[in-house]
């Protein structure tokens, strides 16, 4: 009797717990994800109705998707207990929205963020206010960084808070090798941009779509609360939920609590490790789905990500030892004992003659064709003629409205320029039909298309095999560029040195 009672308390307390469990978890977010196929790296927020953490979430309580493949969910773990580093995008509001007391709780509070960092992790100070400027790159130097942070003031009349975020997530792009996988931004603003002609908040939103980075923002408007102040932080805090991050309004707490606060926000995550055997590295966008299954409840979120082939590049070109011991292993297994290599050695003398006679002749054949052509010019208007060697259409309208310039940075011909001419779009390929042609199997027939959109120059991708990427960055919409930019399509990587108006007085 005594038996039975003790499994029907044990019976009831195993059910409360679950029912209990069931209904903490009120929140799960996937907030950002690394793809190095097979393997995909994503880290989740799943916490209650009072910001907690939810404990001991097991890789069986979550499933996944990449498109229409499945994924298998291999290890969860607490993000506090491995120690693989975050890389912090700290923006800092210089403008005078910010009063002396209040701008030294926020120094302060960096300061105490700064002190606090692990072995592996990186910040990056960007400053905003009436310019943007990278104040310090990347570090793990605590010195160098609390100095940089120490020699601020609010001193700027305008706040360009939305080139501060384009410039924090061009930051969050970058492919260094020492760089930590997860990249998180952090920012305390009262939320109004009064840049005039600035970045604008939709052009933030598509930079965003690109390559999802969380925003950790902190709400902060002084008295009076007037009425631009609240929508500015109501769309301070779209920006952060849309980002995958997390929006803290700092009322009646210190600056220092509200940095603590979101760093325990960021640190109290979940990284979690998939595997998608089945997911092709085509260059294509993938919806990542992730569902977490809790009791009888179920919850789900996702994002975009890219499948990009991984370039297995050694540091310095170097050959690891597994990688020089697999070479000399597979020559033992393919070269027999007692082997007989002087008629392959002369079959080899020979086919490496025919080659060198082949490119002797299609060297000759080059220069008759150039000789021919430089024959055949009449004016100094044929200069245009000699320009389709490089890659750019013959015809070019007189009525062509704009011209700018390309540089080869890698690929066949470094330091080739391309002068581009054209009135409404150019084609990128290597059809025929495109307005810049480049010999590269890599590249698509049709890859990419450059145009002007109400004044600002923009590339797509035309759905090509290999995909474009804008400064090491994946796109897949509509995107704007700037003097600079590098431009990779295929194994080819064009600068962009310079828009032109040929109308312009």
């Amino acid at each position: 009797m005594k038996a039975t009672f003790a499994y029907g308390f044990l019976f009831i307390g195993s059910l409360m717990s679950a029912v209990g469990f069931a209904s903490e978890a009120v929140s799960f977010r996937t907030t950002q994800a690394s793809v190095q196929l097979p393997t995909i790296t994503t880290w989740l927020d799943i916490t209650d109705e009072m910001g907690q953490k939810i404990e001991a979430v097991k890789p069986e309580q979550l499933s996944a998707t990449v498109g229409s493949y499945a994924a298998e969910a291999k290890e969860v773990k607490p993000f506090s207990e491995l120690h693989n580093g975050t890389a912090f995008i700290f923006l800092i509001d210089i403008s005078k929205s910010l009063k002396t007391q209040p701008f030294e709780q926020l120094q302060l509070a960096l300061n105490t963020w700064i002190d606090g960092m692990h072995e592996h992790d990186r910040a990056t100070l960007i400053s905003f206010g009436s310019q943007v400027k990278v104040l310090q790159d990347f570090s793990a130097d605590k010195v160098a960084l609390k100095q940089r942070v120490d020699k601020l003031t609010p001193s700027d009349m305008d706040t360009f808070l939305y080139q501060g975020l384009v410039q924090a997530f061009e930051q969050s792009r970058r492919q260094d090798a020492e760089l930590p996988k997860r990249r998180v931004i952090v920012v305390l603003t009262d939320g109004i941009d009064d840049a005039a002609g600035g970045v604008t908040k939709e052009e933030v939103f598509l930079k965003m779509s690109e390559n999802r980075i969380p925003i950790y923002a902190i709400g902060f408007a002084l008295p009076p609360l007037t009425q631009d102040k609240v929508n500015g932080l109501k769309e301070l805090g779209v920006l952060a939920r849309t980002s995958g991050g997390h929006f803290l309004k700092a009322d009646s707490m210190s600056l220092t609590e509200a940095y603590a606060l979101q760093k325990k926000r960021i640190v109290n995550s979940y990284e979690l490790l998939l595997t998608c055997n089945a997911c092709k590295a085509e260059g294509q966008l993938s919806r990542l789905n992730v569902t977490f299954h809790v009791g009888d409840r179920t919850l789900s979120d996702g994002l975009d990500i890219r499948l990009l082939p991984q370039n297995k590049v050694t540091p310095k070109g170097k050959q690891t030892a597994l990688d020089v011991t697999g070479k000399i292993n597979s020559a033992k297994k393919m070269i027999p004992q007692k082997f007989n290599y002087l008629p392959w050695a002369a079959l080899l003398i020979v086919l490496l003659l025919t080659l060198l006679v082949l490119l002797r002749l299609m060297k000759r054949r080059k220069i008759a064709r150039e000789s021919a052509k430089e024959a055949s010019a009449e004016s100094p208007e044929s200069e245009s003629s000699e320009k389709a060697d490089l890659g750019v259409k013959q015809e070019v309208p007189l009525s062509a409205k704009y011209r700018l310039s390309l540089t080869v940075v890698r690929g066949a011909e470094p330091g080739k320029c391309f002068s581009l001419v054209f009135n409404n779009s150019a084609g990128i390929g290597r059809a025929s039909n495109c307005d810049l042609i480049i010999d590269d199997s890599e590249i698509s027939s049709r890859h990419a298309e450059i145009k002007v959109d109400k004044g600002i120059l923009v590339i797509k991708d035309l759905n090509s095999m290999n995909g474009t990427l804008i400064n090491g960055v994946p796109i897949h919409t509509l995107h704007y560029l700037q003097d600079g930019d590098q431009i990779l399509i295929g194994r080819t990587e064009l600068r962009l040195n310079g828009l032109e108006d040929n109308h312009a007085d």
